[in-house]
């Protein structure tokens, strides 16, 4: 069975780019444009990993990284931003890794495989 990823991301264009990516490569991927949306999938569902965009409509990528530990505390998460400060802060916030938009589609790739294993 593929691993399932979850990207958390509000623009749309860049949300269905990583679905493609990922997609491509062979895992399983669910999409969210807001934190609500997120963290109700990820109340139904048991992912492998997330992407969370720091800039969010409904909140913060902060908010939902603790709310993602409190529901699955183990769950690597790589923060996506275009601001490398706010990736810093969800770093030492307890996300795994990050990457800076735009990012290269290897970039992403790499870092789910080195955080979260092969599909």
């Amino acid at each position: 069975m593929p691993r399932r990823l979850l990207v958390i991301e509000d623009d749309a264009g860049s949300r269905y780019a990583a679905e493609r990516v990922l997609s491509a490569a062979g895992y399983e991927v669910y999409l969210a444009p807001t934190g609500a949306i997120a963290l109700d999938l990820m109340r139904h569902h048991q992912f492998d990993g997330v992407l969370l965009d720091v800039v969010l409509p409904d909140t913060t990528g902060h908010a939902v990284l603790g709310e993602l530990r409190q529901l699955q505390p183990t769950i690597p998460v790589i923060v996506i931003s275009g601001y490398q400060a706010e990736a810093l802060k969800a770093v030492a916030q307890g996300a795994e890794s990050y990457l800076i938009k735009p990012y290269e589609p290897s970039a992403l790739i790499n870092e789910i495989r080195r955080w979260i294993g092969q599909p």
